[in-house]
């Protein structure tokens, strides 16, 4: 893909999360920026955790292994972006350098398979995350989403930063509730299983690599009391009762 004219910005420090005395550490990454994937890169290579874990399904873990395959090769690989993501990169590339897949994703696969780590996925399944979709979001969101990306694909973001822009794009191109519902479970499926990997490998450090505009949902998730947990539950299940 194509290189940016601008200036390449740098990480912030913010997106770097320290939790649970050290033992899990988050990169909110921006998912796209070649920078981001050089910058997991160095935090695998640096903190040689006993686990990395992306914020992927476990299909496309999978992927990004045979894509490399293919890559080592040398046989030809176009992105299977739609029209959504391809706008998505359009606009991102003005921040920096830019490819796909998720260079966060990728750099850091590549670099802790060298390294012998251990690699698990956070997302859901595709299955799982058919069900949500079609159990979440009916026509009115497909329609609200199609007429509002028209306009997101025209619209002339003045924002400072990639990560202002990508968290941005996330809360227009969600504004429809059922595709809220939908990222909001993977949310909690992502930081359910960081929970259930810290509780199995108490003595490993983890690395997660999850994209920006989860990471806060991911985080809450996986560092939520279960009583705090079971309580928000039930009141959900009061507010739904007859």
């Amino acid at each position: 893909m194509g290189k940016s004219k601008r200036k390449e910005h740098k990480v912030l420090k913010d997106s770097l999360k320290v939790l649970f005395d050290g033992r899990l550490v988050i990169f909110e990454a921006v998912k796209g920026l070649i920078r981001d994937g050089q910058y997991a890169e160095a935090l695998v290579r640096s903190e040689r955790p006993g686990i990395l874990a992306l914020g992927i399904a476990p299909e496309d873990l999978k992927g990004l292994r045979y894509l490399r395959k293919r890559l080592q090769d040398k046989k030809k690989y176009k992105p299977d972006l739609s029209n959504i993501d391809w706008a998505y990169v359009d606009h991102l590339d003005k921040y920096g350098e830019v490819d796909a897949p998720p260079p966060c994703f990728v750099m850091a696969l590549d670099a802790a398979d060298e390294l012998n780590i251990p690699v698990a996925s956070l997302d859901m399944d595709n299955e799982a995350h058919t069900d949500i979709y079609v159990n979440s979001v009916g026509l009115p969101d497909l329609l609200r989403q199609s007429f509002r990306f028209r306009y997101m694909k025209k619209k002339k973001f003045h924002i400072r930063t990639p990560e202002e822009f990508v968290l941005n794009w996330d809360r227009l191109l969600n504004k429809a509730r059922g595709f809220r519902v939908v990222e909001r479970s993977r949310e909690l499926c992502m930081g359910e299983t960081l929970k259930h990997l810290l509780e199995k490998h108490k003595d490993a450090k983890i690395v997660a690599i999850v994209e920006i505009e989860r990471a806060p949902g991911v985080i809450e998730w996986a560092t939520r009391p279960p009583e705090k947990k079971q309580a928000k539950v039930e009141k959900k299940a009061k507010q739904k009762a007859p």
